[in-house]
């Protein structure tokens, strides 16, 4: 009988155990739980305000090429030789050029300068002249008193740039090459999330300025 009654005590003595262990549990859990409730701060009522968007973050880099042409011109060359030391013979030879000219801004220099969350104040640098030859024959009357007389055509190459440059670069193809870089800027920067307002342009001087700074 005895026997009996110790086979009883023995499983509820292990009953009690697990209980009391599961008391210890729960009370952690909870005491847990307030402590972290207590930490976390409160959220209603938060006024989350918009952040205006960092101009710096957003501006386009690099060259943006603008008015693009293809153009052609060319100079003459006219010199005297003595055929046999008495007879004066005329010589003549041309020098052509074909060159692609178009004006860049550097979008590096540009100045913005920021009015509300999407708009923005710009300001261009000045827009800066830039030819490439595509092409350079050299024509004469006498390919071999030429290569005599003159070794290289470099001379004239650059006469034939300095008359392109006279032609095309003007007031004029300025004014429509800043606008064209106005457009262009303008569709990146809408692209990005940003409208832009021009202002008048940055000149040489005012980039001079800055640098002696």
């Amino acid at each position: 009988m005895s026997k009996a009654i110790g086979s009883i005590f023995v499983p509820s003595k292990i009953i009690m155990y697990l209980i009391g262990i599961a008391a210890i549990v729960v009370a952690t859990v909870l005491i847990t739980r307030k402590c972290m409730s207590e930490k976390e701060p409160a959220y209603e009522g938060l006024v989350i305000e918009e952040t205006p968007i960092l101009i710096e973050d957003i501006r386009p880099k690099g060259e943006l090429y603008v008015y693009n042409m293809v153009v052609e011109d060319y100079t003459t060359e006219q010199r005297t030789s003595m055929f046999l030391g008495i007879i004066p013979q005329k010589h003549t030879c041309v020098q052509m050029l074909k060159q692609s000219i178009s004006y860049k801004i550097d979008l590096d220099k540009v100045k913005y300068t920021p009015d509300s969350a999407n708009v923005v104040f710009v300001e261009l640098p000045e827009v800066e002249y830039v030819a490439s030859t595509q092409d350079s024959p050299f024509v004469s009357d006498d390919e071999e008193y030429w290569k005599t007389a003159m070794p290289n055509t470099n001379a004239m190459k650059s006469r034939v740039e300095r008359q392109i440059k006279r032609k095309y670069d003007t007031p004029a193809t300025r004014e429509l090459a800043r606008k064209n870089a106005q457009i262009k800027l303008t569709v990146l920067l809408r692209k990005l999330g940003v409208e832009p307002r021009f202002t008048g342009s940055i000149t040489k001087n005012d980039e001079a300025g800055k640098i002696g700074k």
